[in-house]
């Protein structure tokens, strides 16, 4: 197998000899030509030597600078050499193929942990001691209102005081903070964890929405208190109105009043299961089917609907979508029920004006969030009528059912959405819908 270095060695070995000999022959018979010859053949011979000794470290070397630099195109030559250079250079691309499928599971490692990161609902942002940000996951992102966060110096531009905050965050530290941004006031719970990656010092941020949990418990607890009380309403009303169905088909002669008086009865409780029945629908709201559709033509659609209801009455309606083409990922039907809605609240508050405006707007992030806006100019809402809008059976219309707001926030929330009050002041009352 090593026969060829063999005979390789051995004639440099023979010619290290036959230097010697001639050196020594030299020297004994005075004759400066051979001895000159002797150390030529001696100067060949060890540089031979050298470079068969040094040849497989070259090799090594330049195998791992390449690693080091990130090329793995390299490849030794394996069939065109001695067999033990051969059998050297295949050892040495078995290495980089090691080396080369190791690296390619970390990269799919890394990759299937950044899409478990990005699918959930907590935010978690991952910083070493510097302040920059190792990894971020995109409910991190969304919560911030920010397209990218490098360094936690970025937060300034939120406000000052949640960088200063997470610059001195320490492992176990549970904190609560707010701020303010576009959505409105955003009230967050922190908590931190520390690990070590590779003798680097990492902290470990969870974060998450304290609104968003309060509403969703506050709503779970609506649906439920609608559930037990519209099953026994509904129970205690049915036998009544069925028994008074039933006395008003006997036959036989009835006294009037008491006549007017069961059907009086009956209709009171027929309206009344209708009633139960409006609200039934709060707890009633089928999961979304996603498909993507584009804005404009969807909200012409909307306000051409609303034109009709309002033919008579001089509304100016005016709808701006940036960019033109903007799609939305939702059910457009239930999203066409919660703008059908906040429309029909703008006309109401434009009641008795003569130069009423509604303005629909919709834009989109470079984040990929999609905002969508309705604007009146009516006379906005009083402080303690808008803390209370989005309770169920809140309404200050005189036949209003109060589920309207409640439902679309239900919707929203279906949609990993959120609808609020933007402003509410006379002359400007804003609702938005926000799809991250």
């Amino acid at each position: 197998m090593f026969k060829g270095s063999v005979y390789k060695l051995c004639g440099l070995l023979v010619l290290l000899l036959g230097s010697a000999a001639l050196i020594t022959l030299g020297i004994l018979s005075g004759k400066f030509f051979m001895l000159l010859l002797g150390f030529a053949l001696l100067v060949w011979g060890i540089a031979g030597l050298f470079r068969f000794h040094f040849q497989s470290i070259r090799k090594m070397t330049f195998m791992f600078n390449s690693i080091e630099n990130g090329d793995y195109a390299f490849k030794f030559t394996e069939y065109e050499g001695p067999v033990s250079d051969n059998l050297l250079n295949l050892s040495l691309n078995r290495i980089k193929n090691i080396l080369v499928k190791a690296r390619t599971q970390a990269v799919e490692q890394e990759k299937y942990y950044e899409l478990i990161m990005n699918s959930i609902h907590t935010g978690v942002i991952v910083i070493n001691d510097a302040g920059n940000v190792y990894q971020i996951n995109q409910a991190a992102l969304q919560l911030f209102g920010l397209p990218r966060l490098n360094h936690v110096n970025r937060l300034a531009v939120i406000d000052g005081s949640l960088r200063d905050l997470f610059f001195n965050l320490k492992a176990g530290e549970k904190k609560q903070t707010s701020f303010s941004n576009e959505r409105g006031v955003v009230h967050l719970a922190i908590n931190v964890s520390a690990m070590k990656v590779r003798d680097m010092s990492l902290r470990i941020v969870a974060v998450n929405d304290i609104n968003n949990e309060l509403d969703e418990k506050e709503t779970e607890s609506w649906i439920r208190l609608i559930r037990v009380l519209t099953h026994e309403i509904m129970n205690s009303i049915t036998p009544i109105t069925s028994l008074s169905d039933t006395l008003l088909k006997m036959e036989g002669s009835m006294n009037e009043k008491v006549r007017e008086g069961i059907e009086a009865i009956g209709s009171t409780g027929k309206g009344l299961i209708g009633f139960v029945e409006s609200y039934r629908r709060v707890t009633r709201i089928p999961a979304p089917r996603l498909r993507s559709f584009y804005v404009l033509p969807f909200l012409e659609r909307i306000v051409t609907l609303i034109r009709h209801d309002t033919a008579d009455r001089a509304l100016d309606i005016r709808i701006g979508v940036e960019p033109e083409e903007l799609l939305l990922y939702a059910d457009e039907d239930m999203i066409g029920q919660v703008v059908l809605n906040l429309l029909k609240n703008a006309v109401h508050a434009l009641q008795g004006r003569t130069d009423g405006a509604i303005r629909i707007a919709a834009t989109g992030s470079e984040s990929g969030e999609i905002t969508l806006s309705v604007t009146d100019n009516g006379c906005g809402i009083p402080p303690e009528v808008a803390a209370n809008i989005f309770m169920p059976f809140f309404t200050t219309k005189a036949n209003g059912s109060g589920i309207g707001l409640s439902v679309s926030r239900q919707i929203m929330r279906l949609h990993n959405g959120s609808i609020s009050l933007k402003c509410s002041r006379p002359g400007e009352t804003t609702f938005k819908l926000l799809f991250s």
